[in-house]
């Protein structure tokens, strides 16, 4: 039996009773023992792929150009009109997500020789570039006495995996935190 087999063999069940979140499937196939680790992803996706519930890869750019050529678009001036048309597309097209399309998209302006706009970094709130650190700097800030139990709770409530509190990787950013809270300190 090939090892895409069996592990169509192993996450057939699951995804029959209506789990299709990679994250989940994957782990799965990793606690079995049976593979190796770094072609786990590519199994996943072969085995969504084949229950129709992912698109492979050649055939989402055929699905985004197909989009592209009967969308009413108005080109892409700027790269959050790139993101708008993936988020349209995504919508559209089903089966794919919003990176997966642009992916395509820039694919099919490749083949098509059309120039896209230079990417940004990835927005949040007011259109400034946001992440973990930038957010614990306006906290520290605001609160520059902050004890090394407040950052621990502060990362637990702002590292989250899909919504809900993450401890593993808080633990990992609360290290950080303090470290940057210290240095921060020092300075003051």
């Amino acid at each position: 039996m090939s090892n895409l087999n069996r592990a169509s063999e192993i996450l057939s069940p699951s995804i029959e009773g209506g789990e299709t979140d990679p994250d989940a499937l994957m782990q799965a196939l990793a606690s079995t023992g049976e593979f190796k680790i770094a072609r786990i992803p590519a199994y996943v996706n072969q085995v969504l792929e084949s229950a129709g519930l992912r698109m492979s890869r050649s055939e989402r750019v055929g699905e985004v150009a197909e989009f592209l050529a009967t969308a009413e678009i108005g080109g892409f001036g700027t790269w959050e009109d790139v993101l708008e048309t993936s988020k349209e597309a995504a919508e559209e097209i089903g089966n794919s997500t919003q990176a997966q399309v642009v992916t395509a998209i820039k694919a099919w302006a490749k083949a098509n020789e059309v120039t896209l706009p230079k990417q940004t970094k990835s927005a949040t709130g007011g259109g400034t570039r946001s992440n973990a650190f930038d957010n614990f700097t306006a906290h520290f800030l605001k609160n520059p006495s902050i004890t090394d139990s407040e950052i621990d709770e502060y990362a637990l409530n702002t590292i989250l995996k899909k919504g809900e509190p993450n401890p593993p990787q808080a633990a990992k950013y609360a290290v950080a935190f303090k470290a940057a809270a210290n240095c921060g300190r020092s300075h003051q």
